[in-house]
C-alpha cells in the first residue's frame, strides 16, 4: 500500500529554509573545505529512505544523525541536542520557511566528519526540532543543507541502498539523461514545464512529498516575473491544511497533469499538490529510483524505472496526536474526495486493525506509525465521533 497514514513525515511541512538576503551576498555560506580519503566514498544511509535520506556525521568525536536536505540553504543543528555548543557565532542571518515566514538566526561554523572524511569550517544555524520529533517520531540531530552538499557530487543507488560522494562527477550509466541545474543562492533549482510554460522549481530532498506547483507561477525567475495560470483544479479535491499554529493553506490534489515534465522526465503520472507555495520537487520523486547530483557540472539525473509506468500517490489521510488529549490520536488531514466523505477533522482513532488506540502514550504512538509504515495490504481504521463509531478501509 502507499503508507497513507504514517505520518507527519513532512508531508507538507518541508524543513526547507531559504535565505532572505540577496543570493549575491552569501559568500560566507560557501566557505568550507572537504578532504576525502578516496576519490569516491560510499556510505549506507541510516534507516529506511521512505523516512528520508539520513546519514551519520561525527562532531567532536560523537556521532549524530542528519537529514540530507538539498532544499535547505544552510545546514541546521537541533537546538536541544547542541544547546551547549561553544563555537562562537559569526553572523546573524535571516531565513524564510516555505511559506515565507522570516526569522533571524545565529550562524555557527563547525568541523565534522562523514566516515573518515573531513569537512571543515561549514556554516550551521540552530533550530528547536522538539515539536517535530514528537509529531513524526523520527529523531535526528540536524540537517546537512545545500551549503555542504554542493561541495561534492552525490549518487544514490536505490537497489544497493548506498550513497556515494566524490569531487569527481559520476558517469550516468544506468541513469536517465541528465538535466541542467540552476542555483538560487545556495539551493538547486530545475526548469519544470507544463505545455509551453516553463518555470523554476526547487530540487528538495527535504520535502517528503512528490511535487508542489502553484495555481500561478512567476515564469521569468524563481521569485519574480510575469504570472501565468498553470492548473485549473477540481473543487472536490480542495482542502485546507493548518500549519504553524493556525496559518491556513488551501491545497488541491491533481492527478495526470498533462505534459508536466523536467527536461526529459515525464512527471504527468504523479499526484501533485497545487498550493500557493514555491514550486518544489520532493524526495518521493528524487529517491524513487535513485539519483545523481553532479553539482560540479550543474546536472542531475534520476535512475531508470524498472516499471513500465510510474505512479506515486499522496497520502489519503493523516493521523496525529490529539490537540486536546495527549493520550489520543485523531484525524488531522484528509483530501475532500468521495472515499473520504464520511470523515471529519478531529475524528478520534480508536482502533487500527486489531490495535486498540483509545489510550496511547508517545512510545505507543510511534509504534503505531511504524506498524502503518510497514503494512503492505489494506488497513481498517475505526473512528469515533461522539457516540458514533465507524470503520474506514485504506487500500
Amino acid at each position: 500500500m502507499n503508507k497513507p497514514l504514517y505520518s507527519f513525515l513532512f508531508f507538507l511541512l518541508s524543513f526547507t529554509f531559504y535565505l532572505s538576503q540577496s543570493p549575491n551576498n552569501l559568500e560566507y555560506l560557501f566557505d568550507g573545505d572537504v578532504k576525502l580519503e578516496n576519490t569516491v566514498e560510499e556510505i549506507f544511509p541510516v534507516g529506511n529512505t521512505d523516512n528520508g535520506l539520513f546519514v551519520v556525521i561525527n562532531i567532536k568525536d560523537k556521532n549524530y544523525k542528519f537529514l540530507i536536505d538539498t532544499g535547505a540553504s544552510v545546514s541546521v543543528l537541533d537546538d536541544q541536542t547542541f544547546k551547549d555548543i561553544v563555537d562562537s557565532k559569526k553572523k546573524i542571518i535571516k531565513i524564510q520557511d516555505f511559506v515565507g515566514n522570516e526569522e533571524g538566526k545565529d550562524l555557527y561554523y563547525l568541523d565534522f566528519k562523514i566516515g573518515n572524511n573531513q569537512f571543515s569550517n561549514f556554516a550551521f544555524t540552530k533550530f528547536d526540532m522538539t515539536k517535530l520529533f514528537k509529531i513524526n517520531c523520527i529523531k535526528y540531530d540536524g540537517i546537512l543543507g545545500a551549503n555542504v552538499l554542493k561541495k561534492l557530487n552525490w549518487k544514490y543507488v536505490k537497489k544497493e541502498d548506498k550513497l556515494f560522494f566524490s569531487q569527481t562527477p559520476f558517469p550516468y550509466d544506468g541513469y536517465n539523461k541528465p538535466v541542467q541545474l540552476q542555483w538560487y543562492g545556495s539551493v538547486p533549482i530545475g526548469e519544470l514545464k507544463i505545455n509551453e510554460y516553463k518555470f523554476l522549481a526547487l530540487i528538495d530532498t527535504g520535502y517528503f512529498g512528490t511535487i508542489i506547483i502553484p495555481e500561478q507561477v512567476y515564469i521569468k525567475e524563481f521569485s519574480f516575473g510575469s504570472h501565468y495560470n498553470l492548473v485549473r483544479g477540481k473543487a472536490n479535491n480542495n482542502t485546507i491544511y493548518t500549519i504553524n499554529g493556525g496559518q491556513d493553506i488551501e491545497l488541491r490534489k491533481e492527478t495526470d497533469i498533462e505534459n508536466l515534465s523536467l527536461g526529459n522526465y515525464d512527471f504527468s503520472k504523479y499526484e501533485v499538490i497545487v498550493a500557493e507555495m514555491k514550486p518544489n520537487i520532493g524526495n518521493r520523486v528524487i529517491l524513487e529510483n535513485g539519483f545523481i547530483f553532479n553539482f560540479f557540472k550543474n546536472e542531475i539525473a534520476f535512475g531508470i524505472s524498472e516499471e513500465k509506468s510510474r505512479f506515486t500517490s499522496l497520502p489519503k489521510i493523516k493521523i496525529c496526536k490529539s490537540e486536546t488529549n495527549k493520550n489520543q490520536i485523531e484525524l488531522c488531514f484528509f483530501w475532500k474526495e468521495s472515499a473520504n466523505k464520511t470523515l471529519k477533522l478531529h475524528d478520534q482513532v480508536i482502533k487500527i486493525d486489531s490495535i486498540n488506540t483509545t489510550n496511547v502514550d508517545h512510545d505507543q504512538y510511534c509504534n503505531i506509525l511504524d506498524y502503518l509504515n510497514s503494512k503492505k495490504n489494506q488497513i481498517k481504521v475505526t473512528f469515533k465521533r461522539g457516540n458514533k463509531e465507524f470503520d474506514y478501509i485504506l487500500n
